[in-house]
């Protein structure tokens, strides 16, 4: 039972951590990518970590160790990519990573709903096979951080060119002015 409260306890921590502290602009500099990949990594680690250590260690709280893995490969990436200053990319690949987990319970549960003897193992293939997916997509994200990063800081550092008519009262002349803007 102690080990229980020790898992809801780390679960609530863990969770509580992907609340964004501030409201303030995304940061996407090289510094913060890093930050992103290290807190993503450790943020998928350690409930992995947490989960796997609970679940070999008691047979009774393996639905928390399978949890605590599962909110590792789901949130891990999410808070990564947050950190790192992308947003947008957190919420996609946690709205995927939670779509192939879904897709894979509910093709699961259609192949052997509760109370069937799944002898041919078909629904722990299509269990394992989203698992599967779901880690893969989770490991792509860590280590697609910087340079998703370093794209957007492209995109938003890049140059610009304005063209527009004038008038100058001065001279009473039409003209056509241009800026470049880096």
């Amino acid at each position: 039972m102690r080990l229980h409260r020790v898992a809801d306890t780390f679960l609530v921590l863990f969770i509580a951590t992907a609340v964004p502290a501030s409201a303030q602009a995304p940061d996407t500099s090289a510094s913060s990518a890093r930050t992103g990949v290290a807190v993503g990594t450790v943020m998928t680690m350690l409930p992995i970590a947490v989960g796997v250590t609970i679940s070999a260690v008691d047979e009774e709280a393996a639905g928390i160790g399978a949890l605590l893995i599962t909110s590792g490969v789901v949130f891990g990436p999410m808070i990564g990519d947050a950190v790192a200053g992308l947003p947008g990319r957190a919420g996609t690949g946690f709205l995927i990573r939670v779509g192939v987990g879904t897709a894979a319970v509910v093709g699961a549960y259609a192949l052997c709903p509760m109370d069937c003897s799944d002898s041919g193992g078909a629904a722990a293939g299509v269990l394992i096979a989203g698992g599967l997916m779901t880690l893969s997509h989770a490991i792509w994200d860590l280590a697609t951080i910087q340079k998703a990063a370093r794209k957007q800081e492209l995109r938003r550092g890049s140059p610009s060119v304005s063209i527009a008519p004038f008038w100058n009262p001065a001279t009473r002349t039409p003209g056509i002015g241009a800026s470049i803007a880096f």
